[in-house]
């Protein structure tokens, strides 16, 4: 019931918010149910799906509430669909922390940091799919700290799998937890008849193959274009800085905890004695490659150059409140003042997670989730579609909510749907590809205008954004038609 009537909550505070992303699940999935094609213009085939179960969600839910006859009635069906995604893996949560922690105070203060995530609030309503990935973590992380050795082998087949499809990322998890499993088939402690591995292993084949097999067939490639747009957009050291600026927005008790229970941990070791017979515990034993993953995933963003956004981060989450409370139950086992006070000190560290929580959904979250940015590009797609020639091209920095409402060619100059030969052009920069591709359109806030170029204003809307979830801005959208000139056209 506490865990319900907090989603309750998420969806008054978080009502008008989704994000670009998801209209473009819903494009793909629009124009796949209405004329058989894999594609976001029609005629150009290409792999921007980053998430294929998200996009088959999405187009299941195109299909069911399409009949209906409004535009919108999708979009709210896929932030149902996400928002009952993230309260499952919430609900599943609090009956992890049941299995996994010993006393009512430390279950509550997992509880607590869990649901205290202002990230998760303002992603779980989104359209997309975090709440999903998030789910299937925390069910490989429950299917891994179970008793059947059988259940702990299919936790890493089910990310190897569904996982993979949901986010390419979880299979760096999915490699972590067969290797760990591995490793205790090797010492003896886990093992798995010949026959049943073999059957799962091709049972957890069987959507992967049909994925690739349908994307190549209808976008004549398997790997997303957004693996190789996305990837260097930013320095190692800024992505570094930003994964640490949303992981301290969003856990820093849980952080805190972690680290007081490493240097209480070597400590212990270095002044006292060795207790590794101590740690043996089961739990401790079985949470190794999820702990890693709380390492890892930051640690692939910011080799790859990518920007760690909120909703990626989410994947850690689960992992990382669980590896903390143990922490902090570890540390009140060992040591003496901790034991006598833990019920006044895991209330404390409730209490400064919520805090924390409130100061960033006031001064970060909420503002720049209101939907006015989501509604401005509504309003110039509806616009478009009424006022605009059936074959028009329209350059956008952000294309998913236009390409919805306005149905009209979308020249990306951000490079996510671009076609093989326009993507060689925005790689020299969007300048060069729009100078070949010449928009009869172009739409700010990005300014792509074209030096020779006359541009006349249509439409105009000032609204508050964001850059990255992380900085408040305000962002002048305006909609220009373009007259091109001899000059212009060189």
């Amino acid at each position: 019931m506490a865990v319900s009537a907090v989603f309750v909550l998420i969806g008054i505070l978080y009502r008008n918010f989704t994000i670009d992303d998801a209209f473009i699940f819903l494009v793909y999935a629009r124009h796949l149910a209405t004329t058989g094609q894999m594609a976001f213009n029609l005629g150009e085939p290409v792999n921007a799906i980053s998430s294929p179960l998200w996009f088959c969600i999405s187009f299941l839910g195109y299909k069911l509430s399409s009949p209906l006859g409004s535009l919108d009635m999708p979009v709210l069906v896929m932030r149902l669909a996400s928002g009952v995604f993230t309260w499952t893996a919430a609900c599943l949560f609090v009956v992890l922390a049941f299995r996994l922690l010993s006393s009512a105070a430390l279950r509550a203060l997992a509880i607590a940091l869990f649901l205290s995530d202002a990230w998760l609030w303002r992603w779980a309503f989104s359209g997309m799919e975090a709440g999903l990935a998030m789910l299937l973590v925390t069910v490989s992380l429950f299917l891994y700290t179970s008793r059947n050795s059988l259940f702990r082998f299919w936790s890493a087949l089910l990310l190897m799998s569904i996982g993979a499809l949901t986010r390419p990322e979880l299979a760096v998890l999915s490699l972590l937890v067969m290797a760990d499993y591995l490793r205790n088939v090797g010492a003896g402690r886990d093992r798995v008849q010949i026959p049943t591995a073999i059957i799962s292993v091709l049972a957890a084949a069987v959507p992967v193959v049909l994925w690739l097999t349908f994307a190549h067939k209808t976008m004549h490639s398997v790997i997303p274009q957004t693996a190789a747009v996305k990837s260097g957009i930013v320095g190692r050291g800024e992505s570094l800085r930003y994964a640490a600026q949303v992981l301290f927005a969003s856990q820093p008790v849980a952080i805190t905890l972690c680290a007081m229970g490493c240097i209480m941990f070597a400590w212990t070791r270095i002044a006292r004695r060795s207790i590794a017979a101590e740690t043996e515990h089961e739990h401790w034993r079985l949470l190794l490659p999820f702990g890693l993953w709380v390492v890892a995933l930051p640690a692939f963003y910011v080799f790859r150059g990518y920007v760690p956004l909120a909703r990626y981060l989410l994947m850690i989450m689960p992992c990382l409140v669980i590896v903390s409370v143990m922490s902090f139950e570890w540390m009140a086992t060992h040591v003496a003042g901790v034991r006598r006070g833990i019920g006044a000190l895991a209330l404390g560290a409730g209490l400064a997670a919520w805090a924390v929580w409130g100061f960033v959904t006031v001064t970060r979250a909420l503002p720049v989730s209101g939907g006015q940015m989501e509604k401005a590009y509504r309003v110039m797609g509806r616009w478009i579609r009424e006022h605009t020639p059936q074959d028009a091209r329209i350059a956008a920095g952000e294309i998913g909510t236009l390409g919805y409402y306005g149905d009209r060619y979308l020249i990306d100059c951000g490079g996510l749907v671009l076609p093989a030969n326009q993507l060689p052009l925005w790689q020299r920069g969007p300048t060069t590809l729009l100078k070949a591709v010449k928009a009869d359109y172009t739409l700010t806030p990005y300014d792509y205008r074209l030096a020779g170029v006359d541009y006349e204003p249509l439409l105009s809307w000032k609204v508050q954004g964001h850059r990255a979830s992380m900085k408040r801005d305000w962002v002048n959208l305006v909609l220009y038609r373009s007259r091109w000139s001899q000059e212009g056209t060189r």
